[in-house]
């Protein structure tokens, strides 16, 4: 099944990303009726649900992608942080830019997927380039990288 997929969807691609970002959606979707479920509808409780929902599928997001999306050869401490920094800066923006669009279109449902869509897009630039900083058609797909040291060897 990864073959067919490798085979239309390469690594690093935005259709690979929206492969995994169907999956990732998902969670984040459920997440939101569920907190949408305990909010008493006020604006606050509303930018509240959607912003707890985007942190807990960002917690997902950043091993569907590691895993699925991304060729990545960087350290995986460093890029966890800086995949967390990307996405809490994304859910400020993107709570922000909700508050914003339902304040003129009243219809939260279709305001959210729309919002989705467009911090998804913006999402994938920032990881492809800048936190994984995907190598494409260099590298088989996690293999790691030779490590290069200026010291001499021990052995």
């Amino acid at each position: 099944m990864n073959a067919l997929i490798s085979s239309i969807f390469k690594r690093g691609t935005l259709g690979r990303y929206a492969l995994t970002g169907l999956f990732n959606g998902s969670i984040f979707w459920i997440g939101w009726e569920i907190a949408r479920i305990f909010s008493d509808g006020s604006t606050l409780q509303e930018n509240m649900s959607w912003a707890i929902a985007w942190t807990l599928s960002s917690a997902v997001a950043f091993f569907t992608h590691n895993k699925f999306t991304f060729t990545s050869h960087g350290n995986p401490n460093k890029m966890f942080v800086a995949t967390f920094m990307t996405y809490m800066i994304t859910v400020a923006c993107s709570t922000t830019s909700y508050d914003f669009f339902v304040g003129i279109i009243d219809i939260p449902r279709v305001v959210g997927f729309g919002n989705l869509l467009i911090w998804g897009i913006i999402d994938w630039a920032i990881l492809r380039w800048m936190i994984f900083k995907h190598v494409v058609d260099i590298l088989p797909a996690k293999e790691p990288l030779e490590e290069i040291s200026l010291l001499p060897s021990s052995s």
